[in-house]
This record gives C-alpha cells, structure tokens and sequence, in this order.
C-alpha cells in the first residue's frame, strides 16, 4: 500500500506539472500570435541576413587584403627558363644515381674479392699438399 501510495501521488503531481506546462503554453500562444505586416517581416529579414552577409563578406575582404600578400608576377625569357629546366634536370638526374648508388651500395651482394697466388706461393702450397712429390 506504501508503494502504491507514493507511486500514484507522483504520478499525480507529475501529471499536475505536465497540464500546467500546458495551460501556460496555450495561454501564451494565444497572446503572442500578432500578425506581422510584410514590411516589418522585410525588414526582420534585411536586419538578420542580408546586414550579416554584407558585415562577414566585409571582413573577408578586409582580411584578405591584410594578409595576402600579392605576389608581383615574374616572367622568364628563353634563356632562363631553359637553364632552369637544365638545372631541375640535372640535379635529379645525381640525386637520384647517388641514390641509387647508395641502395646498391647497401643491399646488393658485394662480391667476394679473389686472392691470386705467387708462383712461390703456388709451390708451397702443392708442396703441403702433395708432400713435396711432383
């Protein structure tokens, strides 16, 4: 019965809540509904928009012209273009050999250096070998 009890009587008060909410939402609507004539919905408009538009497209500009810097346009002759593209060229062409150069160097198998003999050499090791017979 306690738990009944406490459970209906919120029930209750929240259901008193919700209908007070709504007595007071209803009783404002019907205050608040003027009619707006077209001139002043205009002009509602112009006010939130299109002055807001106008002030963020003014401080784009603004902005623009503060921090970028316009680049004065430079222009090569034939010579200059030419020994430019020459120069590109050339400096990857090495850079890319040394790097190649320095893979080969690193991963490739070096090869195993081949020792060649004296005659001398030769002898003495026939003569170990062999015991001095010929």
């Amino acid at each position: 019965e306690l738990v009944g009890r406490l459970y209906y009587e919120e029930f209750d008060r929240k259901a008193a809540r919700v209908e007070k909410r709504q007595a007071a939402l209803e009783e404002s609507a019907l205050t608040v509904r003027a009619e707006l004539d077209r001139d002043e919905l205009d002009g509602f408009v112009t006010r939130m928009h299109d002055v807001e538009q106008e002030r963020r497209r003014a401080r784009s500009t603004e902005l623009q012209e503060k921090y970028r810097a316009t680049k004065k346009l430079v222009r090569l002759d034939g010579d200059q273009v030419k020994a430019s593209v020459d120069r590109m060229y050339y400096q990857s062409k090495a850079n890319r050999d040394q790097q190649l150069q320095m893979l080969a160097d690193t991963h490739l198998a070096k090869p195993v250096p081949v020792k060649k003999l004296t005659k001398n050499q030769t002898a003495e090791v026939a003569d170990r070998l062999f015991g001095g017979k010929r």
